[in-house]
């Protein structure tokens, strides 16, 4: 993925690597890995609002009640108390779920990451605290991360290394997010 505002610069990077890549241009990036983004001429924004109504809707939430706070702050969780549950896979899944959305939403990142610690033995006062969650997110399930365009994310010199090409740009102030996995 690369983002600038001058196109020029994007070009001086697809074209080395078109010449060795068979790659595709999508366009302007709307929604990507559950992110939706919004372009304006003061910034870009992040939201992963459709993700979130999409597992309060999985969960037959959107009905209920909000809740103030994603967690008691008085609640204990126990490895041994309550019963477990009969399908711990869901509860992975649901939990699994709420980690992706932590990447934007900090204030449920406490409770998500304390809940992920019963992920092998889930237990029935869990899932109770992970409704309580998937309710708060009800409440305010449209917070966004704003990116002002006077920031500038990479310069000077970069690398990219994609199996045995590398390419070095130099003096370019081209802002670039690389997505890659190492084999």
């Amino acid at each position: 993925m690369l983002v600038d505002n001058n196109l020029q610069k994007i070009l001086c990077v697809k074209t080395p690597l078109h010449n060795s890549f068979s790659i595709k241009d999508l366009g302007t990036l709307c929604y990507f890995l559950g992110f939706e983004i919004s372009r304006s001429p003061s910034g870009i924004v992040l939201n992963q609002r459709k993700y979130c109504l999409d597992i309060l809707s999985d969960n037959d939430l959107l009905a209920y009640k909000p809740a103030t706070s994603p967690m008691k702050p008085s609640c204990p969780l126990s490895k041994s108390e309550g019963l477990l549950l009969l399908n711990p896979g869901e509860y992975r899944r649901l939990i699994g779920r709420l980690l992706y959305l932590t990447h934007i939403r900090s204030d449920i990142s406490f409770a998500v990451h304390k809940l992920n610690h019963f992920i092998l033995n889930p237990r029935e006062p869990h899932v109770i605290v992970v409704f309580r969650v998937l309710r708060y997110l009800k409440r305010c399930s449209a917070l966004v991360l704003f990116f002002p365009v006077t920031i500038k994310l990479l310069s000077k010199l970069f690398l990219i290394r994609i199996g045995e090409l590398a390419l070095i740009l130099e003096g370019l102030s081209l802002n670039i997010l690389c997505l890659w996995e190492t084999l």
